[in-house]
């Protein structure tokens, strides 16, 4: 039987945004509202992406961190929310710096998946996104529904499922 132990805890008062391990051993985590940390070889960093956005999903894909979240828009000086936008930010640089590349606005995103140069950006109100650029510009694919899309497995060109609200499953291929 293995020896299973806790190794480390971090702890935070903020609301944990998503978590994201590398195969290098690097974990990168978003908590709360702006903040992002990564825990390597290191020891543990902040890294500091634009502080307006709450981030929901941290993704590592290769070397490359993205980094999906809303900002919610206020109406008055009373601060009372009454809409969101969405953000995709992209780092080379293991977060030192952070590139936009939001391809529209949209209420949020939810989940990336890139293999090989192509991939699928996912989001609210049935927005999906796709690339054959690594990421550097997206294109918006029909799709037969206006669910929020959460989860996307690109496993190969023939093999492409996304989930969503409201029981909704795609499968998609790349001719």
């Amino acid at each position: 039987e293995p020896n299973i132990r806790i190794e480390k805890v971090f702890r935070t008062e903020e609301g944990l945004g998503g978590v994201s391990c590398s195969s290098t051993g690097r974990v990168v985590v978003a908590v709360g509202k702006g903040s992002l940390y990564r825990y390597d070889d290191q020891g543990l960093s902040r890294l500091h992406p634009p502080s307006a956005f709450k981030y929901s999903k941290v993704k590592q894909i290769d070397s490359h961190i993205w980094l999906m979240g809303y900002k919610m828009l206020n109406s008055n000086s009373n601060s009372v929310e009454t809409g969101e936008s969405g953000i995709v930010l992209f780092s080379a640089d293991r977060g030192a710096t952070w590139e936009d590349r939001t391809p529209k606005q949209i209420r949020f995103f939810s989940d990336i998946d890139l293999r090989n140069n192509e991939g699928w950006l996912t989001g609210s109100d049935g927005s999906l996104f796709y690339s054959n650029d690594n990421g550097e510009s997206w294109r918006d694919v029909a799709i037969p529904t206006k669910s929020h899309l959460y989860n996307i497995f690109f496993l190969d060109k023939r093999n492409i499922w996304i989930g969503g609200l409201n029981s909704t499953v795609l499968k998609y291929d790349i001719d």
